[in-house]
């Protein structure tokens, strides 16, 4: 009987305890650390380098944040860009005038790796830059931040610009990025996405995307631009709250390109004043691997005063080679868009593919080169010419491009005007709000996207000076 209660002891007992030693010394391990930079040097105790790199070195989610005694300061960089492979948040929400983290004009400031989960808060990346020239993305793409496979990203409160790439001028995402109260403007790209070049998953929220710029030496290729952002094959772009404008594309796309995606939406956001030398001033939209079908959907949104020197100034739809675009705009207000042919709307497919458009409660209205070609819809839309078949006829007043409310820019619509009241009812209950997130009158509310709730009586009834 001994001999067996010893054997118990030395096989099971022991390692059982050896076992529940280490599980108790585990979480020691693994603990989450704040490390703090005190210095703007690019390397040494205190900097931020050294700060990643110690963060990388230990297991646990870490937080980088800053000295007060840094606010509104520069970190440059001349070492190479800042690898991150854990899981890490670099926050500089202590400092009210933030900080620059710079890349110099020599590197990309971060290069995010496979599996990294990171969140940048409150920071401005500027002067980055990657490669040019031929090769693969992994080089040239992303000028101030490159997320790669399978990553997780998210930038909030931040600020990316003066960034320059092949493609993602700004940003390149492969992984799943949410940007969310962020401003990416005044980025360069030589071929695809002057601020954002998206081939993974990506939300953009409360953000702007501004005066980013695609730049093609020669005749550029019809599928290349997306001055603002370019979203390639398979992948995935919702816009909400946003505002792309003023960007630049010499190619397509001179706002949004969208590549064969797989599903792109634009909600409550206005795409305006982007302007591109091929088709698609605000939007280009193109589907054409066979079989493949994208889906487009846009609701509650204005796209406004877009230029396209060919096709599509408010928008371009192209489904060919045996593929399905299926394109739905919901309250849209489409407003002076210009082109040479469908200022508004221009959609086409070849024999072997079908290229549909949804137009609900919709108006179109003051573009150079027609209202729509290719599409057509129903009485509750809107247009003030006959190329859009089906629409109601008109030409109401709307107000100029401003701050109605809301996060983004709308035209206000004005009293007298056809679209007041014109929405059909089941649209008006199922999207519920217009642009600026105000109530939708209920049954009837109004068509485009923005909702008149002004008491009539009290506009227009005349102004008396009392006694």
């Amino acid at each position: 009987m001994a001999s067996r209660i010893k054997r118990f002891f030395f096989i099971i007992l022991i390692p059982l305890l050896t076992l529940m030693s280490m599980l108790q010394l585990w979480p020691n391990r693994a603990t989450a650390a704040t490390i703090t930079v005190i210095n703007t040097n690019d390397g040494g105790a205190g900097s931020l380098r050294a700060a990643v790199a110690a963060a990388e070195a230990n297991p646990g989610p870490d937080k980088i944040t800053f000295d007060p005694g840094l606010d509104g300061s520069t970190i440059s960089l001349t070492s190479g860009a800042l690898t991150l492979s854990g899981t890490v948040e670099i926050d500089a929400t202590n400092l009210a005038g933030g900080i620059e983290i710079s890349g110099g004009d020599l590197d990309r400031v971060f290069f995010i790796e496979s599996s990294a989960v990171v969140t940048l808060t409150h920071l401005t990346l500027i002067s980055g830059t990657s490669q040019f020239g031929s090769g693969s993305c992994n080089t040239l793409c992303g000028g101030a931040l490159y997320a790669s496979f399978d990553s997780q990203v998210t930038i909030q409160d931040s600020e990316i610009h003066g960034s320059r790439a092949n493609g993602g001028g700004g940003i390149y995402n492969e992984g799943t990025m949410d940007i969310v109260n962020s401003l990416v403007h005044n980025n360069f790209a030589k071929s695809e996405g002057g601020g954002v070049r998206n081939s993974g998953q990506m939300t953009i929220v409360n953000s702007s995307i501004i005066s980013n710029v695609t730049e093609i030496s020669g005749d550029p290729d019809f599928n290349v631009g997306g001055g603002g952002i370019y979203v390639d094959l398979f992948n995935n772009l919702a816009l909400q709250n946003s505002t792309v404008a003023y960007n630049q594309a010499s190619g397509s796309g001179g706002g949004i390109l969208g590549s064969t995606p797989q599903a792109l939406t634009v909600s409550q956001s206005t795409i305006a004043h982007n302007s591109a030398t091929s088709s698609g001033g605000g939007l280009f939209l193109k589907t054409d691997l066979e079989y493949v079908t994208s889906s487009i959907k846009i609701e509650n949104s204005t796209v406004s005063q877009n230029v396209a020197e060919d096709a599509g100034g408010a928008i371009y739809g192209s489904a060919t080679m045996s593929s399905t675009l299926m394109l739905t705009v919901t309250h849209g207000t489409l407003y002076s868009n210009t082109a040479a042919a469908g200022g508004g709307i221009y959609q086409t497919s070849d024999i072997t593919s079908t290229a549909t458009a949804t137009i609900k409660n919709t108006i179109i209205l003051g573009s150079t080169g027609g209202n729509c070609q290719g599409v057509g819809g129903n009485q509750h839309n809107l247009a003030d010419d006959d190329s859009c078949p089906g629409f109601r006829q008109g030409n109401p007043a709307l107000g100029p491009l401003m701050n109605n409310g809301g996060s983004t820019e709308t035209h206000a619509l004005l009293l007298g005007g056809l679209p007041v009241g014109m929405g059909d009812p089941a649209v008006c209950q199922a999207v519920g709000v217009d642009q600026r997130n105000v109530p939708r009158s209920q049954p009837t509310c109004d068509s485009g996207a923005y909702e008149n709730t002004t008491d009539f009586l009290t506009l227009f009834l005349p102004f008396t000076q009392k006694e």
